[in-house]
């Protein structure tokens, strides 16, 4: 596990997780506000399956998008060029 950002008076820990690290050893801890999912095989699919209905969970498969957010999905797809750290910083403001 990659911790990415750390920042305990606002409760935020952003962590990237490696396939092998997940297949192995499972998830870390349970819940989270916010899933990227960036071209996901199947062992990193677990990690929306385990979100809750207050997680946002951000899939990218190719161009294609799916955002879940509140029992809702909102799907498009990416422009050419554009990055999904655009799709994934929006959210992030959404959770906090």
């Amino acid at each position: 596990m990659q911790n990415l950002l750390r920042n305990p008076q606002l409760d935020l820990l952003i962590a990237e997780y490696p396939e092998t690290i997940l297949a192995e050893r499972g998830m870390f801890d349970r819940g989270s506000n916010l899933v990227v999912l960036d071209n996901p095989g199947e062992t990193e699919m677990m990690l929306a399956r385990a979100s809750t209905d207050d997680d946002t969970v951000v899939v990218r498969v190719g161009a294609n998008i799916s955002i879940r957010r509140k029992g809702l999905i909102e799907q498009y797809t990416l422009g050419d060029g554009e990055p999904l750290t655009r799709v994934y910083l929006k959210e992030i403001g959404t959770v906090l």
